[in-house]
C-alpha cells in the first residue's frame, strides 16, 4: 500500500492506495475542492509537488511516528 502525504501551513492531506499515479490524481482533485472551500491558491499544489511524501506501507503492522512499531 502507498501513502501520500502533503502538508500546507494549515492543513495536511493523506491519500492511501495501490497506484501512486492514481493517488496523485486524487490529491489533485481534492486540492481543487479545497481551493473552492478555502480560497487557497490553485497552483500551490503544483508549485510544491516536490514536497509530496510517498511511502510504501506494510499491512498488518502497527506504525508509530511513521515507522513500523509492532509487526502484528
Amino acid at each position: 500500500m502507498i501513502h501520500l502525504k502533503f502538508y500546507t501551513p494549515s492543513f495536511s492531506f493523506d491519500v492511501y492506495g495501490e497506484d501512486e499515479q492514481k493517488l496523485r490524481a486524487q490529491l489533485a482533485d481534492a486540492w481543487k475542492v479545497h481551493c473552492d472551500q478555502t480560497g487557497a491558491d490553485p497552483k500551490y499544489l503544483e508549485e510544491f509537488e516536490g514536497d509530496i511524501e510517498a511511502h510504501e506501507l506494510q499491512t498488518n503492522v502497527v506504525y508509530r511516528d511513521g515507522h513500523v512499531f509492532l509487526d502484528a
